[in-house]
């Protein structure tokens, strides 16, 4: 699969998009001592047109102080059968439970709705990272949690590398503007 122009790239992240295997992918990010924190997270949205990638997360969660903090990190995406890893710098907003914003709270809502019940109950029950507290949950809300956000990464610059028996490749894409991207390819 040629990694050196944006379209196919675009396909192969819609292509891994399916509903009963989910895109993992890592997340990067860097805590408040300066030390950097990578965790797995589940790609749950992906917009070609806009090149926007969302994940969801609970706010109490340490990514999301991450990119409060510092809202530029890189998310990486492995596809083992075309052996293509992307690594991706995104610009990261959040989008909380807790807004009063009503089109911001449409938008959430229509994000929840898109998670199954089990990815649901996450956002249910203690903090992330807390010490393990079994948690009965009796019923799953029909509304968003006010712990729950989806977090949306507008991808600014995607390294491409196509892992190939005899020669890698390796392709720079970089947004020139909204619709506008220059491509180099790079030394792998």
């Amino acid at each position: 699969m040629p990694i050196d122009s944006l379209l196919p790239i675009q396909n192969l992240v819609c292509d891994g998009m399916t509903e009963s295997v989910p895109l993992l992918g890592s997340l990067a990010s860097v805590d408040d001592s300066d030390i950097g924190r990578v965790r797995t997270v589940v790609i749950r949205q992906f917009d070609p047109q806009q090149m926007t990638i969302s994940i969801s997360a609970d706010v109490r969660s340490a990514k999301v102080a991450h990119l409060a903090r510092r809202p530029m990190a890189e998310v990486c995406l492995w596809f083992s059968e075309s052996r293509i890893a992307l690594r991706m710098l995104a610009t990261w907003k959040i989008f909380r439970g807790d807004s009063q914003d009503a089109q911001h709270n449409e938008r959430l809502q229509r994000f929840w709705e898109a998670h199954s019940a089990a990815s649901k109950t996450l956002f249910l029950g203690p903090a992330p990272g807390d010490r393990c507290t079994p948690t009965v949950i009796d019923e799953i809300p029909v509304r968003f949690p006010a712990t729950f956000a989806e977090i949306a990464g507008h991808i600014e610059e995607i390294d491409a590398l196509e892992i190939r028996r005899g020669r890698h490749l390796r392709w720079h894409h970089t947004r020139q503007s909204q619709a506008t991207w220059e491509s180099t390819e790079l030394n792998p």
